[in-house]
């Protein structure tokens, strides 16, 4: 028969009051029978099986009576080995932990053999520790002890600090709060962590109502903008180019066995100088530098300042540069119009593909660069870093800065008195800027330490790097007279007219004739012209 407690009784093993049980019994939570008293007054009796299984197992040893079999407690079965981890399994900061562990568990044995009193001994390691390392560790007698066991016992992850890891990677925040901020951060909008969060709150709003309670704060956005895999950001958020210059695969260019000549890259900068025409027109603006270097050395082999940046003024850079260091091998330039030209390398992939049905497009003169024997190669479209070059153009910002007319490139960078000094007629002619930039390329720049990246060159000159690996070498020349030939311009295939044949120079058509083309009126033709003889 299930044995039957008075209120006084069950209040008595569940350690609290009578008015509490009563309390449980009068709302239900407590199972119960009425009963009556010696003395005829009702009283609540209560079964034994309606309280908890650790009542009644108190209730059965406090009797000395046998626990019945639905009470008795099941022995735990032995927890299976958890396999130990190897060093190569933990993070940095954790290995760096436990290699302070075991360096101060060695230091803490050899304290313990040199002193008879080992307690004596283990109190003074205690307090010399405290003092050298207790700001970034606890170190305590019983600490040392486990710690000294679990290196015993080969156990690496004992030696670690295991405090507020154990919910790590845990979380109360609904997973599809995340995903929605997710949505929103993986955007090409590339919005900031707050307004992120705010959307986030937004489509909530409108789609799960019930899911506004559980948003998180910020610090837990911000948490998770930063676990997102940097790549799929860059890539989701800032796109395909972003992704390839920050995260794409690369190769580096190998400059060890690069001769002088085998390459020169082309580029333009534009001088952040204020400078005015010969002319006296009050008329100001900015020159530009159209210049070849050599990659293996750095030296500026070509160059002209020009207020017309054009395929004309590449040209005339490479003229001079060949005229002083010969024809190089090849040259390696960017995808702008005064390279990729029908008469100079080739339009490349610029070349317009005919349309079905369409004209053949018309033949091309024979380019520049073919005649030279020059190959041209192209860097990608948009990858500034390939060319070399445009590390040398910010030494040119120093050039510009020995001007009082340097305006900077930005308008935060402008100086506060160009206004006082432009006012004051203090600008230079562009011949004055075309003379500076001439001394200081030849004369400054290549006469500079090498910087490049072969390391057994550094610390000689770069004009000393171009002259050593040019040793050897077939020069390649040409005379002034060969040279002017080849490097005529070509126009596109014309038809010799009444008025003979005709270049457009600044829109306008300035035709040449002669007796010997009457004779070829109607053929279609090539016009090749010099831009520095135009008279």
């Amino acid at each position: 028969m299930e044995p039957l407690l008075t209120v006084k009784e069950a209040a008595a093993l569940k350690g609290c009051s009578e008015r509490h049980i009563q309390a449980k019994v009068k709302d239900g939570s407590i199972p119960h029978e009425l009963g009556q008293t010696r003395n005829g007054r009702p009283q609540y009796l209560i079964p034994l099986s309606g309280l908890d299984p650790a009542i009644q197992r108190r209730y059965y040893r406090q009797r000395g009576d046998p626990l019945p079999d639905h009470l008795a407690r099941a022995r735990p079965a032995p927890e299976p080995d958890r396999p130990k981890k190897t060093l190569d399994q933990f993070t940095l900061s954790q290995r760096e932990e436990i290699e302070f562990w075991i360096n101060l568990l060695r230091l803490w044995q050899e304290a313990r053999a040199k002193g008879k009193n080992k307690a004596e001994a283990d109190k003074a390691f205690v307090a010399e520790s405290r003092a050298a390392y207790g700001e970034g560790h606890r170190i305590s007698r019983d600490i040392l002890y486990r710690k000294w066991a679990a290196y015993q016992a080969d156990d690496l992850e004992g030696l670690i600090d295991r405090r507020g890891q154990w919910k790590k990677g845990t979380s109360n925040v609904p997973q599809e709060i995340k995903d929605i901020f997710l949505y929103t951060w993986l955007d090409d909008r590339a919005l900031p962590v707050k307004k992120c969060m705010e959307a986030t709150a937004l489509i909530l709003r409108e789609e799960r109502p019930e899911l506004l309670d559980c948003i998180p704060s910020y610090d837990t956005f911000y948490r998770w903008s930063k676990e997102c895999p940097m790549p799929l950001s860059v890539l989701a958020r800032k796109g395909e180019k972003a992704f390839n210059d920050r995260c794409g695969v690369y190769v580096n260019r190998l400059y060890d066995n690069m001769m002088s000549n085998d390459y020169w890259i082309a580029d333009g900068h534009t001088f952040d100088v204020v400078s005015v025409m010969e002319d006296g027109s009050e008329r100001t603006h900015r020159l530009t530098l159209s210049a070849f270097i050599d990659a293996r050395s750095g030296i500026f082999v070509g160059w002209v300042v020009t207020d017309h940046p054009s395929s004309d003024a590449t040209l005339l850079a490479l003229r001079k540069a060949i005229k002083r260091y010969g024809i190089p091998k090849n040259i390696y330039v960017d995808n702008g119009r005064e390279y990729l030209n029908i008469d100079i390398g080739g339009t490349g992939h610029r070349t317009k593909k005919a349309k079905p049905g369409g004209k053949t497009p018309a033949a091309s003169p024979t380019t520049i660069l073919t005649r030279l024997g020059i190959q041209m190669t192209n860097a990608l479209p948009r990858n500034a870093q390939a060319k070399i070059i445009e590390r040398a153009f910010r030494d040119i910002v120093f050039l510009s800065q020995l001007f009082d007319t340097y305006c900077g490139s930005n308008p935060a960078m402008r100086p506060e008195k160009l206004k006082v000094y432009i006012k004051q007629g203090r600008i230079p002619t562009d011949s004055e800027l075309a003379g500076v930039v001439e001394d200081m390329l030849e004369g400054y720049f290549n006469a500079q330490p090498y910087n490049g990246k072969v390391v057994r060159d550094r610390g000689k000159t770069r004009m000393e790097v171009y002259n050593q690996y040019r040793q050897g070498q077939v020069i390649r020349t040409a005379s002034e007279e060969d040279l002017a030939l080849m490097m005529m311009r070509s126009t596109r295939l014309q038809t010799v007219g009444r008025n003979g044949v005709y270049l457009t120079i600044g829109g306008e058509r300035l035709y040449y004739y002669n007796d010997a083309l009457m004779l070829k009126q109607g053929q279609k033709v090539f016009v090749r012209y010099d831009p520095e003889a135009m008279n």
